[in-house]
């Protein structure tokens, strides 16, 4: 069954009107998006996963490791550490050792993994 002249016109002129807003959104929508920043992209933009099988004898063995950490901010470290050397004999790692994984654990970059 054939629409009348009038639904016809009517039809297409609906069909042209909601064609008309879509571009008009999306005109105004996409450069938006483009443009405006991202909300939740302001941490860290690289994550650095680093093995220190280093003992830290003296104050100089990890500084390069801290210079990093503190001249890059923008970056996030994981940091692999292990006391002893694996399963030792004490049950407590040395008070180098200690000492320095604080150290670390006091940077808000820095993510200390030990085992």
């Amino acid at each position: 069954m054939a629409l009348p002249t009038y639904s016809r016109k009517r039809y297409w002129c609906i069909a042209l009107l909601a064609a008309g807003i879509l571009a008009v959104i999306l005109a105004i929508v996409v450069p938006l998006a483009v443009i405006l920043p991202k909300r939740g992209r302001g941490g860290h933009k690289s994550t650095i996963l680093l093995p220190l099988y280093i003992y830290p004898e003296t104050n100089a063995t990890w500084a390069p490791l801290f210079n990093a950490i503190e001249t890059r901010p923008q970056l996030k470290f994981i940091v692999i550490v292990n006391p002893s050397s694996g399963p030792g004999s004490l049950p407590y790692p040395s008070d180098q050792y200690t000492t320095a994984v604080q150290k670390l654990n006091a940077y808000q970059n820095v993510q200390t993994v030990g085992y």
